[in-house]
């Protein structure tokens, strides 16, 4: 019993452990990010090498989601969002063949979107280059700083992974703009998130994660899609209001007369969003 006591103190202590250290690295491992996905000819594409000289630069943590890890440029100017390992399991020997599956099919709905995106949504993403497959002699190393601040030395060969531009948070933008007065250029930023919505629904584009305000961002004032991990083709459709209701909450409480512009605005794109 003696002996047995230790281990069952341990299992049950596991999951506050594993919540802590997950909490300060944020669940970045290497094995996290190596590829192990044989090469598949689905996720190819014709996506033009970016300037290398963008990985000469180390890139430090910045947050991370379900689908990736991402990591910011010192110059601030890209993201490097390295896809999870969507096979690889810290305690493979209780996880359970279901789980594999789920995972194997959530892997098949992002990569789909990742391909859709980059062949239709590329400018309206800021997406510069798409890695689905592991590949050989054709990438750089690059440097990362985890949450930790430890550094790592990666093969991008070996790791799956999206470059794009760095772009600022919708509200934050926002409230950017308005904390200097600039009303006009808050209308304008509106506006050209309106006009990014309706292009994509053009498209026949729908989003199964339509949540602006952590999806969508802003360069030069020009909106883009920063998460572009749930698209698919579909004959859904989804409304202006549907799409901006939390939007319109948040201007609301915040710039009313925002909120009073979008309104006005909606029914100028409604009719040709679909």
């Amino acid at each position: 019993m003696k002996r047995v006591l230790p281990l069952i103190l341990l299992l049950s202590l596991y999951p506050s452990l594993s919540r802590f250290c997950t909490d300060k690295t944020g669940g970045f491992t290497i094995n996290q990010i190596t590829a192990t996905l044989p090469y598949n000819t689905a996720w190819e594409s014709n996506v033009p090498l970016p300037d290398l000289k963008i990985f000469e630069q180390k890139f430090h943590y910045l947050n991370h989601g379900g689908q990736s890890y991402v990591f910011l440029s010192e110059d601030g100017q890209f993201v490097l969002k390295l896809v999870k390992n969507y096979l690889y399991f810290p305690l493979s020997f209780i996880e359970s063949l279901p789980l594999v599956n789920k995972k194997k099919s959530k892997m098949m709905r992002d990569f789909t979107s990742y391909k859709l995106a980059f062949e239709e949504l590329a400018n309206e993403s800021g997406l510069i280059y798409l890695h689905l497959n592991p590949t050989k002699n054709l990438l750089p190393k690059v440097t990362l700083f985890d949450k930790l601040g430890i550094e790592h030395v990666i093969s991008l060969d070996g790791t799956l992974f999206i470059l794009q531009k760095k772009a600022d948070l919708l509200y934050p933008h926002l409230n950017a703009l308005m904390k200097v007065g600039d009303i006009d250029g808050a209308k304008s930023a509106l506006s050209s998130l309106l006009t990014l919505l309706k292009i994509r629904l053009e498209k026949g584009i729908y989003d199964e994660d339509a949540k602006l305000h952590r999806n969508c961002g802003f360069i030069d004032n020009k909106a883009l899609f920063i998460d572009v991990g749930r698209f698919c083709k579909s004959s859904k459709t989804q409304s202006f209001e549907e799409m901006t209701k939390r939007l319109n909450l948040w201007l609301e409480e915040n710039y009313p007369e925002l909120a009073s512009y979008v309104k006005n605005e909606i029914p100028i794109f409604e009719p040709h969003s679909i």
